[in-house]
């Protein structure tokens, strides 16, 4: 039994598509609520989560082509650099948006 099911084939997609939906959201909120300068860094932001989501789709279909987990050994990089892509957003996306609600507070101590 060294196949598995679909639906482990298809984690990957399904993984991929949630991380850019939520990502593209935060990717929103920073251009609504930052200054310019931060807005360039979120439309920056799109081809990195895009890059993400090529990534999660060509794992999905080599794991479909490959067939076999002892086969998955030589492919698993592909996963492995969607989810340092998925890191890299991540920590840029908390960043800001740290930055940008810490420079928005008030001074009002309630």
């Amino acid at each position: 039994m060294d196949s598995g099911v679909w639906s482990i084939r298809v984690c990957s997609v399904s993984r991929g598509i949630t991380v850019f939906i939520v990502q593209m959201f935060y990717c929103r909120r920073i251009s609504v609520l930052a200054p310019t300068y931060y807005k360039y860094l979120a439309v920056g932001m799109v081809p990195l989560i895009l890059s993400e989501l090529g990534f999660s789709i060509a794992a999905a279909v080599e794991a479909f082509i490959v067939g076999t987990f002892t086969g998955w050994e030589r492919k698993a990089w592909i996963d492995g650099a969607a989810l340092a892509i998925v890191m890299v957003a991540d920590i840029i996306v908390a960043a800001t948006m740290v930055i940008i609600l810490y420079k928005s507070r008030t001074g009002i101590k309630r």
